[in-house]
């Protein structure tokens, strides 16, 4: 699954993730060469992962729990976005859309640059002037601007099966008509959708 350069919290990853990996390889009776070709790594990067001498970033750790690899693992103190959740740029800009403000006026208020706030609508960049510090929240300017109460009105906003409140709240704020139906995201199972293989 691709996943966008953004900073990740490596310390929030135990050091018994490694052990975890190690002990589920095993229960599938996977070699390291084996696990490594099915999640895109080294074999090397595999033995270090499982002896605590490295942590693994964001598109490994995303590999190493999808479904047709492991699946959920214990020694990770944060949850990884569900495979059908909006990312949160897609979802923070039909918020500012919903408010029918420019992304200059945003961007002035947040205290980024439009370029910076273009890259975050767009999911490829992660700023700690839009999100806060950490990567699991979000800045109380950035939330502000965008019509929320304040950043945990927002963080509420971003993990919500339906964003159709928020998104109301905020037209209404602005004195914006709703979004088009066209333009609000689906409500999100509550359960993941199972695939079907269609080999069979």
């Amino acid at each position: 699954m691709p996943c966008p350069p953004t900073r990740f919290p490596r310390t929030d990853v135990a050091a018994s993730f490694g052990e975890a990996v190690k002990g589920a390889r095993k229960t599938k009776k996977w070699t390291r060469t084996g696990l490594a070709r099915r999640v895109g790594v080294t074999r090397q990067t595999i033995i270090r992962l499982e002896a605590g001498r490295t942590k693994p970033g964001v598109q490994l750790v995303r590999a190493l729990t999808h479904p047709s690899v492991f699946g959920p693992l214990p020694g990770l103190d944060w949850d990884l976005p569900a495979r059908d959740a909006l990312p949160w740029g897609f979802l923070a800009r039909l918020a500012r859309r919903g408010s029918g403000q420019k992304l200059r006026q945003v961007a002035e208020k947040a205290g980024c640059s439009t370029a910076t706030l273009t890259d975050f609508e767009r999911h490829v960049l992660y700023d700690p002037k839009i999100l806060g510090i950490r990567h699991d929240r979000v800045g109380e300017r950035y939330a502000t601007a965008l019509g929320f109460e304040d950043s945990d009105d927002m963080f509420a906003f971003l993990v919500a099966r339906d964003a159709t409140p928020w998104l109301d709240r905020i037209a209404a704020k602005f004195n914006q008509p709703r979004l088009a139906n066209a333009l609000r995201p689906s409500l999100r199972p509550a359960e993941p959708v199972l695939e079907i293989d269609l080999n069979t």
